[in-house]
């Protein structure tokens, strides 16, 4: 991982070895976030990750600065303030029984592009700036600290749902990140209200226990399934790694 090429990158994830056939984004940047961490992984792992998840004891967050979030605070990739990544990870180690997590109140919802745009639509939350909501919606480009607002509100956002549910945050990103991915997604209208689903294999209804009728289960309760103008809501754009 330390020492991998652009070419030897591309080949991994392309049916054609090379960069001119390459079918991911950025791969230049995403080889070089990788390249990271497998450098800070020999040097201050002994190139385990093993090592780095017995250092954190189980623990995503402690006082003396050494659970999860703080040790994968050291890669590049990892260094979002929200630490979405970081709990994608975490969850995907818990799923797999590499991780169990000793201190689940410092889990918080990994806030990527597909449940802040649920958010927006959904009315979870409210912008207030007339000019903010605007470009949201017409796609333009906004400033980091808007990006960084919006996203620390929808964390906020989803964090009471979890809290007035009693469903767990891991529980909660499945739901709406899935929502986001089938139901509710940047490239065609949301299926709700009048609109019928027309997606011919969802992972929604294999994530969660959904018998689904054509329309998103938040149907008749996200504001965009009857008011149109929240359709018009996307996430912010911005040209990031952290999500």
């Amino acid at each position: 991982m330390a020492q991998i090429s652009v070419n030897e990158f591309c080949s991994w994830l392309s049916p054609n070895e090379g960069f001119k056939n390459c079918r991911i984004r950025r791969p230049e940047e995403r080889m070089r976030l990788l390249s990271d961490c497998g450098i800070k992984l020999l040097k201050h792992f002994d190139g385990k990750v093993t090592l780095l998840l017995k250092r954190s004891n189980g623990h995503i967050k402690r006082p003396d600065g050494k659970g999860l979030v703080d040790l994968l605070s050291t890669f590049e990739a990892y260094g979002d303030p929200l630490a979405k990544k970081t709990m994608v990870l975490a969850k995907l180690l818990k799923d797999e029984g590499l991780f169990a997590v000793r201190d689940p109140e410092n889990i918080i919802m990994p806030i990527d592009y597909h449940v802040v745009r649920v958010a927006l639509r959904s009315g979870m939350i409210d912008v207030q700036n007339e000019g903010l909501r605007q470009r949201l919606k017409l796609r333009r480009f906004i400033s980091r600290k808007e990006v960084f607002a919006i996203r620390e509100a929808c964390l906020q956002a989803y964090q009471v749902v979890s809290e007035l549910s009693n469903i767990s945050i891991f529980d909660v990103d499945t739901l709406f990140w899935q929502i986001g991915r089938n139901c509710c997604h940047f490239s065609h209208e949301p299926y709700c209200g009048e609109r019928m689903c027309k997606i011919s294999y969802c992972t929604l209804i294999e994530a969660v226990e959904y018998a689904c009728g054509g329309k998103c289960i938040l149907n008749e309760t996200c504001t965009a399934s009857y008011n149109f103008d929240y359709v018009r809501f996307f996430e912010p754009k911005e040209i990031t790694y952290y999500y």
